[in-house]
């Protein structure tokens, strides 16, 4: 519990005693960039990964910076990888394989793993990932637990719920509108901008957003698609469905990452966090692979909070009673991470 609170506590404020660098990891002949953070006074054999998000933020992104820093404290070897696509903020299912080579190459590092394990933490679209890839036999004993954030599990009940209700976040929903107009052989330079443009501005909270100045300078075509998709819940379910018939990748996204397909196949425990008012992605989702793994006698555990939106934490007074339980399946979390 005392090192659950420490993380807690690390996470909302300065860590003392860490040191990071930037590296790069050279894996089946691909290379990945790595921010790697350790502890100046604990060098201990016990490594995380992390994934960053579909975030704008990317690799540099603070709030995985501070998950990174405040594990570090703890004395675990923690290694932010960047995964080229999800910087991008593009879908790809190649991605499962690129985890699971980084994971038989960290396990297999003395210094980093003593018992030729690692632990796991990846937040929303990425978390989904890695439990996919977590699927794979070939790593089934290398983690020795996930700890997933906001993930979802079903590709096309998550995709309804950003597409059908106009009251959501519009991150995710402009999310998916950037991938699916990458697949289109003639892509529409001006349609991606504006979609560019309009996640930036909600991720970067901008106070006076670029994208409405933009709008005017679209074409008139451009201009009304748009405003449809962005305002019409009947519009956006067409487009999607007419996108699922026009490109193959939408079904091989839905054969490849459906979580709910794979998560009976991650012997390893699994900590599914999520925020109770995730406006991306429904809380419903963790509680449906959480609920799937008890029913297959597979080690989970659930914690749905108050702390948690989509991707900040919010603390107060109100939320002790939270703070104290996210502190005790942070401590479970580190204590299964160890072995």
């Amino acid at each position: 519990m005392i090192q659950g609170l420490r993380f807690v506590s690390s996470i909302q404020g300065k860590t003392s005693g860490v040191v990071g660098k930037t590296c790069y990891f050279s894996i089946s002949q691909k290379t990945y960039l790595v921010k790697h953070y350790k502890s100046r006074y604990w060098d201990k054999p016990y490594s995380i990964l992390i994934y960053p998000g579909f975030s704008v933020h990317g690799f540099k992104d603070k709030r995985i910076k501070r998950l990174a820093k405040a594990m570090a404290q703890l004395g675990f070897h923690v290694f932010i990888i960047s995964l080229d696509e999800v910087e991008h903020l593009k879908i790809n299912p190649n991605n499962l394989e690129d985890i699971i080579q980084n994971v038989l190459y960290i396990s297999s590092q003395k210094k980093f793993s003593k018992n030729h394990k690692v632990g796991i933490l990846a937040p929303s679209f990425s978390a989904g990932m890695v439990l996919n890839a977590c699927a794979d036999a070939r790593i089934q004993d290398k983690v020795s637990a996930i700890c997933s954030i906001g993930t979802f599990a079903n590709i096309e009940s998550s995709l309804q719920f950003i597409i059908n209700k106009q009251d959501v976040d519009d991150y995710g929903r402009n999310v998916l509108l950037h991938n699916i107009l990458n697949l289109d052989a003639r892509p529409n330079l001006a349609l991606q901008n504006i979609v560019k443009v309009a996640i930036e501005d909600n991720g970067f909270k901008r106070p006076l957003p670029l994208a409405p100045e933009l709008v005017k300078k679209l074409s008139p075509e451009n201009a009304a698609f748009w405003q449809q998709y962005s305002k019409d819940a009947t519009f956006r379910i067409q487009y999607l469905q007419d996108a699922y018939k026009k490109y193959k990748e939408l079904s091989i996204w839905k054969e490849k990452l459906n979580v709910i397909d794979n998560i009976g196949s991650c012997k390893m425990p699994v900590f599914f966090l999520h925020g109770k008012d995730d406006n991306v992605i429904s809380a419903n989702e963790s509680k449906q692979l959480h609920e799937l793994r008890l029913a297959q006698n597979l080690p989970s555990k659930l914690f749905v909070t108050q702390i948690l939106d989509h991707g900040d934490t919010s603390f107060g007074f109100s939320k002790i009673l939270d703070v104290i339980k996210m502190a005790s399946f942070f401590s479970h979390y580190f204590k299964i991470a160890k072995r």
